[in-house]
């Protein structure tokens, strides 16, 4: 199974845009935010994503933790694509 740290995401009540959140997130977690998700994230609050398709981003596992915070937030997603991007299933 996939063994994941939990990282200290905590809500502030400070209301963000994903993009804004996930760079928070990334930075609670001293990595660097992935180049293929920046692009793909909504600026503005209240704004979500439906599709998000990062196919050989190579984002990792300390990587989708900062993702899977922000997927909370968001509503209507319909598609998420993290093939082959070193995520292991051992």
């Amino acid at each position: 199974p996939l063994a994941l740290t939990p990282l200290p995401f905590e809500d502030d009540g400070v209301e963000r845009s994903l993009l804004d959140e996930y760079k928070r997130c990334c930075a609670a977690a001293n990595i660097k935010p992935n180049s293929g998700l920046l692009k793909r994230l909504p600026r503005e609050i209240g704004e979500h994503v439906e599709e998000i398709n990062l196919d050989l981003n190579y984002i990792g596992i300390k990587g989708v933790q900062p993702l899977i915070h922000i997927l909370k937030r968001n509503r209507g997603l319909r598609l998420l694509n993290l093939k082959d991007n070193n995520l292991e299933n051992n």
